[in-house]
């Protein structure tokens, strides 16, 4: 066997190498991957299993959100996008609503069978719960599409504006007496979602000129 030939299976054997460490990093990742979403979903159901059925339906979405963030951006290490922001943001506010609508027996998904039946009740949160996380990932779609026909980056003001709502929150409960926000006829409502809606404007726009 000439020299030539020598160093041409050499290297053949050395891209086979890599390519067999490559798969089996990939392999190794992939594994990783799957139980960090075993692990969170397990953390998912051990916080929402004792919850009643309003609270299911108005913090079980928060909570399968923020674990969608965490392995989006901790165990895949992606960049969070304004899709992400969207989704989040939306489905949040939709999972609260719905699930008071529902408690109020405003907005009932399974009509009169469900009165009285605690079954029942759980099965129309679950629902409220469903349509949130509908609305949130149709808006989050939506963000998408308009970030890429506009060329924008929409990440940083929700980013921001999600800052903002956080900070706002502090600020409702000095000002306002909680009891008041509690009442569905006080008027004290509107103003603490006011403030909230403020916090998040200005903070999308003060992370946006920043960015």
């Amino acid at each position: 066997m000439d020299v030539s030939s020598l160093e041409r299976e050499t290297g053949v054997i050395a891209v086979r190498k890599g390519t067999s460490r490559k798969r089996r990093e990939k392999g190794r990742r992939g594994i990783g991957r799957v139980m960090a979403a075993v692990a969170l979903a397990a953390i998912g159901l051990a916080l929402t299993r004792r919850m009643n059925p309003m609270d299911l339906g108005a913090f079980g979405p928060l909570v399968a959100i923020l674990l969608w963030l965490f392995y989006t951006g901790l165990v895949e290490r992606r960049r969070l996008e304004g899709f992400h922001y969207a989704t989040a943001v939306v489905t949040v506010l939709a999972s609260g609503f719905l699930a008071r609508q529902i408690a109020l027996d405003n907005f009932r998904p399974l009509g009169p069978i469900a009165k009285g039946s605690q079954v029942a009740a759980l099965v129309e949160h679950l629902i409220g719960a469903a349509l949130s996380l509908g609305l949130g990932l149709a808006a989050g779609i939506a963000v998408r599409r308009l970030e890429q026909a506009r060329g924008w980056d929409l990440a940083p003001f929700f980013r921001g504006a999600i800052v903002g709502s956080f900070l706002a929150v502090p600020i409702v409960l000095v000002i306002l007496d909680q009891d008041s926000l509690t009442n569905p006829n006080s008027g004290d409502r509107w103003t603490a979602l006011g403030v909230i809606a403020a916090g998040f404007a200005f903070g999308g726009v003060v992370e946006t000129v920043r960015a």
